[in-house]
């Protein structure tokens, strides 16, 4: 099944929530069969490496502005993020922008800080001004204290060149006193399904 600008896979049975993956090309994506057993729609969406909204035609505003209302309209269901490595830092962001629109949001090894990769001739170099500009645009400074999705958990290897920004993703929210889950492991993917399956059906109790 298709809508415009993603693929998607749906369980047989009746599903519970649709899981929105933002890949990275460098990144394995998790085994959808542990999501269609926890009976989560996967949508994947066309887009990145580096999941941005720089306006119009970007990663992310076709996300927000077309897959998602499309989503909503198909599925009328609760929808999660999942995103690993430069699609992590992607589903952080979108989440902490959209606040209660994004309940649930998982990622692995996200690039948290993305504007580390400033300047080392890789696109970001074309779509921001400078190193500051892009660190302005990242996850960590779209955090608000005051609404944010009902369910966060980060994994990031400590050996890992993306476990710095994590750590500090970290120690902002538990500075904020947000919830969140944090770690420092690699989760298969039947945790991960268990645990956005549990979290979405959690939302939708509370919507209804």
């Amino acid at each position: 099944m298709t809508l415009l600008h993603a693929e998607i896979a749906a369980p047989i049975a009746k599903p519970i929530g649709a899981v929105v993956y933002l890949g990275d090309p460098e990144c394995v994506p998790p085994a959808w069969d542990a999501f269609a057993a926890r009976k989560l729609v996967v949508v994947v969406p066309q887009g990145g490496p580096w999941w941005l909204e720089r306006g119009e035609g970007t990663a992310l505003f076709t996300l927000r502005t077309i897959v998602l209302p499309e989503l909503r309209a198909e599925f009328k269901l609760p929808i999660a993020l999942i995103g690993v490595g430069r699609g992590g830092a992607g589903a952080l962001t979108l989440a902490f922008r959209l606040r209660g629109d994004i309940p649930v949001v998982f990622t692995d090894a996200a690039a948290v800080d993305l504007h580390e990769a400033y300047g080392k001739g890789t696109e970001l170099d074309e779509l921001y001004t400078s190193r500051e500009a892009c660190r302005q645009d990242g996850a960590i400074l779209a955090v608000d204290p005051f609404r944010t999705p009902h369910a966060i958990r980060f994994h990031c290897p400590e050996d890992h060149l993306n476990h710095r920004g994590n750590d500090r993703l970290h120690e902002k929210l538990a500075a904020l006193g947000i919830d969140h889950i944090w770690s420092e492991t690699t989760p298969t993917a039947d945790e991960i399904a268990a645990w956005m399956a549990v979290e979405i059906v959690k939302t939708g109790r509370k919507l209804m």
